[in-house]
């Protein structure tokens, strides 16, 4: 019988051996090293908001879903409502700059009951008391519920539904007012399935738009001859934002684009030419609409006087590019946001007044020394009610 030789395994036994005692011998020093260290300092986590601070501010109001017997619930997204909230005050503001805006006000009162949080509102209006559970809430979004236990402590409201918040700053109707520069334009080519196939770079559709308020933007296309003013609605759901741009004239539809993001200082919106082709263009906010040097949006800009039999000692017009100011012996008496529209050879200027009002004119006149403006209605206006006269005005020394 053949005798094995285990020589080998002997000598590979061995060392294994010695590793292991060695490796025995340092787990104590090994496992020292793995405790935490007690002198190191870790940053410690924010402390979270209470309540009573994180609903101080103005809030969007932007979505109400109603949620029947069965639990099925049906979102519908709103206009303009506005909530600000701050040291038991509420002010709710309904409605845009074309609609008749209500403002209601009144008080509220927070609450804690069974780990849950309640707001109590009390409006000056037919709404009266009203108790919802406020079911979530974050530095930038709320939600309220009113359910059946509680509708019957409140004086108007009934059923269960679901109010949803989000900051101004957050929503982007109350981030679009403003003067937008384009700076690029894109074609963008989808599949059937919605995918890209291509995008190339393309010539802008716009310059600039400028948005004045919650109801009118002016348009500076990228086609010479037609800037034009126009009306603004959202259309909103789960997961788009829908701007419909339309005539004064006769409400039709002259540009529809999704917002595709948008923050305090940049904008990107797509217009679908069709199911496969669509145009991106990303703009940046700035504070003045661009100007070109030779406009009459340019010309017009500086401190102008008008001096009349009524104001002898001169009322006093400064326009710096965005801004319309009208002073009276250093005291403001008229002015807002403006834009200038140059069309078909002519000028013209609108602006909104503190009261919300649209003044119009046509600019028939614009030199280094002195400019004319007269009132004017034009289609592609902002309507207005007032009808402006004569305005006779010299540069100021």
């Amino acid at each position: 019988m053949r005798k094995e030789n285990h020589g080998l395994n002997n000598k590979m036994y061995k060392p294994m051996k010695n590793k292991l005692l060695l490796s025995l011998l340092l787990l104590p020093f090994l496992l020292a090293g793995c405790q935490p260290n007690d002198d190191v300092d870790f940053p410690e986590p924010k402390p979270q908001k209470p309540v009573s601070e994180l609903i101080k501010g103005d809030w969007d109001q932007y979505a109400i879903t109603n949620i029947d017997d069965n639990g099925t619930k049906t979102t519908k997204y709103t206009q303009y409502e506005k909530y600000s909230l701050s040291n038991g005050g509420i002010t709710v503001s309904y409605g845009s700059d074309a609609e008749n805006t209500s403002i209601t006000r009144g008080d509220y009162t927070l609450s804690e009951s069974g780990g849950k949080n309640y707001i109590e509102v009390l409006l000056d209006n037919v709404e009266g008391y009203t108790k919802y559970e406020l079911v979530s809430i974050t530095d930038s979004t709320m939600i309220w519920e009113m359910n059946d236990s509680l509708a019957q402590y409140a004086n108007y409201h009934e059923g269960h539904y679901l109010l949803h918040f989000r900051t101004t700053k957050t929503s982007p109707k109350y981030l679009l007012p403003g003067n937008w520069n384009a700076n690029k334009a894109t074609k963008v080519t989808y599949d059937a399935s919605g995918n890209i196939v291509s995008s190339e770079d393309v010539a802008k559709e716009f310059n600039a738009v400028q948005f004045i308020g919650e109801s009118e933007v002016f348009i500076n296309w990228n086609n010479g001859n037609n800037n034009s003013g126009y009306f603004y609605r959202w259309e909103q759901d789960a997961e788009n934002a829908t701007l419909d741009i339309r005539e004064h004239a006769n409400s039709a539809t002259a540009l529809l684009v999704d917002i595709r993001d948008i923050s305090d200082s940049r904008m990107t919106w797509e217009r679908k030419e069709s199911a496969i082709v669509s145009y991106v263009t990303e703009f940046t906010k700035v504070d003045k609409p661009a100007a070109a040097d030779n406009s009459v949006a340019a010309k017009i800009i500086g401190e102008w006087i008008k001096k009349s039999a009524t104001f002898p000692e001169g009322l006093f017009y400064t326009l710096d590019g965005n801004s319309l100011g009208v002073t009276l012996n250093q005291s403001k008496v008229d002015g807002g946001m403006y834009a200038v529209i140059e069309r078909g050879g002519k000028a013209y200027l609108s602006y909104q007044d503190d009261d919300l009002t649209w003044h119009s004119y046509e600019i028939t006149n614009v030199s280094d020394s002195s400019m004319t403006w007269i009132g004017a209605s034009e289609p592609f206006l902002p309507d207005s009610d007032n009808k402006p006269g004569t305005v006779e005005l010299t540069r100021s020394e």
